[in-house]
């Protein structure tokens, strides 16, 4: 709808059958399908390659190549409509193409080249997006300057022929001069439509009144407008003077430029109303208003101290701003709005008053009576004074800066109370062949659980592992082989409620290789074992992002201070893992495609000076843009570093067209 109402124009009162014709709603229907066999093309080339279209794919992909291929389609359009209309229409097309081409041109290369950058992230879901991007835009480049100029010079000759939009097949008549329905019939075999009307004086379809005014200049009768008033129509490739003079001794007829009232009242010179002859449409009327009130205010002294008062002003306030920007995607943002998921989050963060569990995994314990590793994460009598589970519980007690809400679950504190002679009904083992354990050396229940509750004679063999304990007050490895995999299978109970089963099932890496079934207990070091605590209550996107950091900077003093692997673990922090590379992803997302771009516009233009300002409106674009997202309460994260496409498009295009006028104007 936007398309076609940019395009479109409104006829005069008398010719408002031609509303139908001058609609191009075809057109514009053509260009967002253009759009749409770009994104398609792009998602089916991914694919091709083996990446996966993820959510933010297939829904911003859409809308950011529509935003820079409507660009391009006005461009095109405005170029065209430009032209001089004595000219044939493939003619105006090619020269439609020279002038507007290089700019689009410029723009689609550093927007490819932008988007081709974030490649370069670790992270797989910004690398295909990135990919798809530059893959989307590229394809949308050339179907524009090949398809979409196509359907702009068919559409155009429709106009001529005052054929009705989205049904060519029928002609629409006009009034004439005098109030009369005319029925023209323009033939197909004269080139472009142009030939036969405008010859004969009568009217070029599409420019209301342009075939009037042609005829009139034809006959020599010329125009009552003020000469300071009329427009000359851009002729793109006039001759100099010597090569004229050649041209006419040689008899080849040349072009000169035909005086022209304006038709739009106060629109002189540039000839802006011949976009669409004698009606008003909103490419003229926002050329009007750019040229007879914006650009001569803008010129005003006081205005553009004033405006850079404000760009000025604007800029510190936005980098001020900066630092107070929240990182993260909420989770509730990337769900519809009427999803079940939204009420489920809102109280969830409400109401929920428990944190996820934080597992603090330690790799290569060496459990022998030699090794130290034991006392370094126990916190029961003989342990160190900064052990690891002791350091967790000083972690807990304050929850505002270590995320951490209790202390840990530590088995190796559970194994040892659970092997020591004090709690005899706990390690257990049968001291002669049982029929219901086993034979000798089997694990024995406490007293309340089967078989011994059922038949206490099945149990009357049965003594404790330990009658003292072993020297040094610890097991050794032997001990460690034989009976930790009982303390696994050992269910809590009213006799012993040390056992392992329910609470330590997963805490300790299994391995059905290894005859004792613990992953390297055999050798004497275990392999990897967690240590269970859990967060404080996490309400908000910056909470996650914080207990990550907290968890990772404890593990990390953790692992400095024993001198073992410790590292964190929790549910969702593969989830944030990725916010906390933001500083480096923003130097890698934006600083780079900056670079790019302005290696790109500096080869194209050739302009270092006008390179350099579009490397600083660029920045500059991203400072407000990041003041606006704080204003606005918008998270930073690193998909929304990409989509800044549109507006690179857009200063792109404007200097491009300011360095080309500048060079004809030379």
């Amino acid at each position: 709808g936007y398309i076609t109402l940019a395009l479109a124009a409104l006829p005069p009162p008398q010719q408002l059958l031609q509303l139908f014709v001058l609609s191009r709603a075809s057109l514009g229907l053509g260009g967002v399908l253009i759009v749409a066999g770009s994104v398609a093309g792009a998602m089916g080339l991914c694919s091709l390659f083996g990446m996966w279209s993820t959510l933010i794919i297939m829904e911003v992909i859409p809308f950011l190549v529509l935003a820079v291929g409507v660009d391009n389609m006005f461009v095109l359009a405005h170029a065209l409509g430009r032209q001089d209309p004595r000219l044939p229409l493939v003619t105006r097309a090619g020269l439609a193409l020279g002038s507007a081409g290089p700019s689009i041109s410029l723009a689609a290369s550093a927007e490819v080249l932008a988007f081709g950058l974030g490649a370069l992230t670790p992270m797989p879901a910004v690398r295909n997006f990135s990919l798809c991007a530059a893959t989307a835009v590229l394809l949308d480049f050339i179907l524009q300057v090949t398809v979409f100029m196509a359907l702009l010079v068919l559409d155009s000759r429709r106009l001529q022929q005052s054929r009705l939009d989205c049904l060519p097949c029928i002609r629409a008549p006009y009034r004439d001069a005098s109030g009369h329905w005319v029925y023209e019939d323009v033939s197909e075999d004269e080139e472009d439509g142009v030939q036969g009307s405008a010859a004969a004086g009568g009217r070029i379809w599409g420019l209301p009144g342009f075939g009037a005014l042609r005829g009139a200049a034809a006959s020599g009768q010329g125009s009552a407008a003020d000469p300071g008033e009329m427009y000359f129509a851009p002729q793109q490739q006039l001759l100099p003077d010597s090569a004229a003079a050649a041209g006419q001794d040689a008899g080849v007829e040349q072009l000169s430029p035909a005086p022209m009232s304006s038709v739009l009242p106060g629109v002189t010179k540039s000839g802006p109303g011949l976009l669409h002859g004698g009606n008003i449409s909103l490419q003229s009327l926002l050329q009007a208003y750019m040229e007879r009130v914006h650009a001569p205010l803008l010129m005003q002294p006081l205005v553009q101290v004033l405006v850079v008062m404000l760009f000025v002003t604007g800029l510190f306030v936005a980098g001020a701003l900066i630092p107070r920007l929240e990182v993260g995607l909420d989770q509730a943002v990337a769900l519809p709005r009427d999803s079940y998921m939204q009420q489920y989050y809102r109280d969830l963060f409400a109401y929920l008053r428990v944190g996820p569990p934080l597992y603090l995994v330690v790799a290569g314990v060496n459990v022998s009576s030699a090794a130290p590793d034991v006392n370094k994460l126990c916190s029961v009598a003989g342990c160190r004074q900064d052990s690891l589970a002791v350091r967790v519980s000083e972690a807990a007690m304050s929850p505002a800066s270590s995320f951490i809400a209790s202390p840990a679950a530590s088995w190796v504190d559970d194994f040892l109370s659970w092997t020591n002679p004090a709690l005899p009904k706990c390690c257990r083992v049968s001291l002669f062949d049982e029929p219901q354990l086993g034979p000798a050396g089997s694990r024995c229940p406490p007293p309340d659980q089967p078989p011994c509750s059922v038949n206490a004679s099945a149990c009357a063999d049965c003594g404790a592992c330990f009658t003292e304990l072993p020297p040094g007050g610890r097991p050794n490895a032997t001990h460690f082989a034989e009976f930790l995999p009982w303390f696994l299978e050992a269910v809590p109970s009213e006799g012993c409620a040390k056992g392992g089963a329910g609470a330590y099932n997963n805490a300790i890496q299994k391995d059905a290789t290894d005859p004792t079934g613990i992953a390297g207990l055999s050798s004497g070091v275990i392999a990897a074992s967690a240590f269970r605590t859990y967060h404080t209550p996490l309400n908000s996107q910056p909470d996650f992002i914080n207990a990550l950091k907290a968890a990772r900077q404890f593990a990390e003093q953790m692992s400095q201070e024993l001198g073992m692997t410790v590292y964190p673990y929790s549910v969702f922090h593969i989830f944030f893992e990725q916010y906390l590379n933001t500083r480096r992803d923003a130097a890698l997302l934006v600083g780079l495609p900056l670079l790019a771009v302005f290696g790109v516009t500096w080869l194209f233009t050739g302009s270092l000076w006008g390179s350099s300002i579009l490397l600083g409106m660029l920045v500059s674009l991203m400072l407000q843009l990041a003041g606006s997202m704080y204003l606005s309460g918008i998270e930073v994260n690193a998909g929304g570093l990409l989509k800044w496409g549109a507006g690179c498009t857009f200063l792109v295009t404007v200097l491009a067209g300011g360095l080309l006028q500048l060079e004809d104007s030379h």
